[in-house]
């Protein structure tokens, strides 16, 4: 790659912030005239799924020095999301009537009304999937009437009757058979194991109305309780993606009514102080969010917080590593370890690592397609699975994943 590496990522961030002041284009002017790698540029923002923003910010500022073929492949992948977010859309609406005709109340998490509501529409923002929350007792009814339009089950989550699903599950997930579509019916905010206890019931009591781009309506989260879902789920991914510090500047900029001291002390009943704050340094440091002089100050003044930020600094604009792929299992064990070091209360700490372990020593698919056992010797996966972990990925797949959880053991 050539190019300024440092410029680079400076213009990938400058890129996707909100209200860009007279100095930050001045300062994207000069790194495109001095020639960055745009190819690097590209692959982070593909990356971080931020190139509707990136594209918007460039072409308004210097749109006339970009070169013709980084404007063209901005300019396609703004228009895919673009388009992707209107099929979103269009389906939501489809669902959300089919559940409202039978009497089935229902929440959007995240998805096109987040995007309408911070971004101003859906071209900007882009998302994979539909999730909607829903009541525990409403289940059965909406998995049917889903199934019946549509939709079936992937073999994520649950299709069970609300009476026999495990502590450990919240949502059920469902593709679309035709278009494709996943969503995700959620009864609970979070895994009874991430230690998030913000009440399903309280979602539903404090939701808007947001108007879509296609002139419906949807209901979701307050700004409130919409800060503390985008906070844990940030943090229970390892804030691995910019679009997610996106949306905790957005939020902050655009919701005047987002009131950060009335959500810190919301946060520290429900445990999750440490992930609100942490969400606005990464929020700060990145994008330049403005924050309240007290909450900078103990910022600050938290040096676990300032190493979990270099973290996500790392992770979200180093470019890929050349070399062996990361085992998914190492990947899930390090997106662990960065969850349990965003837990303030020893106990919650220790209970998420027992949960991992619990999961983790079970045989999985993979261990299934290793090797092809009769049913009546099903009880050798339990000896197949480290087995094939380390023919896969050597012994570093027991070693870092220990040494991970020691170190954040201590918080």
């Amino acid at each position: 790659m050539d190019g300024n590496p440092s410029g680079t990522v400076e213009l990938f961030l400058l890129g996707a912030r909100t209200g860009l002041s007279g100095y930050d284009c001045d300062r994207i002017r000069e790194i495109v005239r001095d020639g960055p790698d745009w190819d690097l540029l590209l692959l982070l923002a593909e990356r971080n799924e931020v190139v509707g923003l990136l594209h918007s910010s460039l072409s308004g500022v210097c749109g006339e020095l970009l070169p013709p073929d980084v404007r063209g492949r901005l300019r396609s992948t703004a228009l895919s999301y673009a388009s992707d977010g209107l099929q979103l859309t269009a389906k939501l609406t489809e669902v959300l009537d089919v559940l409202e005709t039978d009497g089935i109340e229902a929440v959007v998490l995240k998805g096109p009304p987040l995007a309408a509501s911070i971004y101003g529409g859906v071209s900007l923002r882009r998302f994979g999937d539909l999730d909607i929350l829903i009541h525990l007792g409403d289940l059965p009814r909406a998995r049917d009437l889903l199934m019946r339009n549509g939709f079936r089950w992937t073999g994520k989550g649950s299709p069970c009757e609300p009476g026999t699903l495990s502590e450990t599950e919240k949502h059920l997930s469902l593709v679309h058979s035709t278009q494709g579509i996943a969503l995700e019916l959620h009864w609970s905010c979070e895994e009874p194991a991430c230690r998030f206890t913000l009440r399903t019931e309280d979602v539903f009591q404090s939701a808007v109305r947001v108007s879509l781009p296609d002139g419906t309506q949807a209901r979701c989260p307050g700004p409130e309780e919409q800060f503390l879902l985008l906070a844990a789920h940030g943090a229970r991914h390892g804030w691995n993606r910019l679009k997610w510090v996106c949306d905790i500047d957005r939020l902050i900029r655009k919701r005047t009514d987002v009131e950060l001291y009335a959500v810190l002390k919301r946060a520290q009943q429900l445990g999750c102080r440490r992930r609100v704050l942490l969400a606005l340094a990464i929020a700060a440091e990145l994008l330049g969010t403005p924050l309240p002089v007290l909450v900078q100050r103990e910022l600050e003044a938290t040096r676990l917080l300032r190493r979990l930020m270099s973290e996500v600094r790392g992770t979200i604009t180093s470019p890929p590593q050349d070399g062996l792929p990361e085992a998914p299992d190492i990947a899930e064990d390090r997106r662990l370890s960065f969850a349990i070091r965003c837990r303030e209360r020893a106990w919650d700490r220790l209970l998420l690592a027992l949960d991992h372990y619990s999961s983790s020593v079970s045989p999985n698919s993979r261990d299934f397609e290793f090797v092809k056992l009769p049913s009546a010797f099903r009880w050798l996966y339990w000896f197949v699975r480290p087995v094939r972990l380390v023919c896969s990925y050597g012994l570093r797949c027991f070693t870092e994943p220990s040494r991970w959880l020691a170190e954040s053991m201590r918080g």
